[in-house]
């Protein structure tokens, strides 16, 4: 039930920053921030651009708040543009060639385990880890992966389906 409170707050916060609502724009920055500032870490590998490509993308978010139709899509919506202005940041860094998404990190945890499973992850190919780290690391939903992503939801399924056959596989754990 807090998880469908948190998301109707962030809804109207939404919907009185587009009104012009100062207060509701710092507290929608405030809520937002070090969720992109993490995913941006996760994209480029380095904190420092990582706080550069957040900034840009809260500059394009605050820019094209009013032209956001569905205050419901705000978390995906924020997410993609997060995810091409790091993208545009691993193009032009140094003129070196961009650097794909199979260098995407996921988050590393202490135990056995988690540490298994995270060297299998960065062993998939950059769709099939990129889409299991939105999902279960971000928690957007199939829907929300879809605009990130910019491929329909049936894509998205297909492709969570397919990363996490491949995981399991190269975890080697039986089932």
């Amino acid at each position: 039930m807090i998880d469908r409170i948190t998301t109707l707050q962030n809804q109207l916060l939404v919907m009185d920053a587009q009104e012009g609502s100062r207060a509701a724009l710092e507290e929608l920055v405030r809520r937002w921030y070090g969720k992109l500032w993490q995913h941006a870490r996760r994209l480029t590998s380095d904190p420092q651009a990582a706080w550069d490509v957040t900034q840009k993308s809260w500059y394009d978010i605050i820019k094209g708040l009013r032209r956001l139709e569905d205050p419901a899509c705000f978390p995906a919506w924020a997410y993609n543009i997060t995810t091409h202005r790091a993208m545009d940041w691993l193009r032009t860094r140094h003129r070196r060639p961009c650097r794909p998404l199979s260098s995407v990190e996921p988050p590393c945890d202490s135990d056995d385990d988690s540490a298994e499973v995270r060297d299998a992850l960065l062993q998939l190919k950059e769709g099939s880890r990129l889409v299991l780290i939105l999902y279960y690391w971000e928690h957007l939903s199939i829907a929300e992966i879809s605009i990130v992503l910019e491929i329909p939801a049936g894509t998205v399924k297909s492709r969570l389906h397919t990363a996490r056959q491949e995981l399991k596989a190269l975890w080697g754990h039986p089932s």
